[in-house]
């Protein structure tokens, strides 16, 4: 076993030792999770992710495949196109509010 080996178990050790002492919490709702920066099971069956047909400019998904007509962009981007080329998200975060 070399020193990789050890400095390498030292550092799983002491992240077991951390999630006993401080359990890593739900970026949503603050339930206990598995590992930090998760999201429990019932967050992440409420999530929304971006998938196609969104906006080429700012990523905003569109209801209908039409909508972004030729140019793909969405109705915002352009009456204002914003100063950069393109963005995208993963989710749709206001979807991740409990309200």
């Amino acid at each position: 076993m070399g020193a990789t080996d050890i400095a390498a178990g030292l550092r799983q050790a002491g992240r077991v030792a951390l999630d006993l002492l401080l359990p890593p919490h739900c970026l949503t709702c603050d339930a206990v999770v598995d590992a930090p920066g998760r999201f429990c099971v019932s967050c992440f069956r409420h999530t929304n992710f971006v998938t196609a047909p969104c906006c080429d400019r700012c990523g905003l998904p569109f209801a209908h495949a039409a909508e972004g007509g030729a140019h793909g962009l969405c109705a915002a981007c352009l009456r204002h196109p914003p100063p950069w080329r393109r963005a995208r998200a993963a989710l749709l975060y206001l979807s991740l509010i409990h309200i």
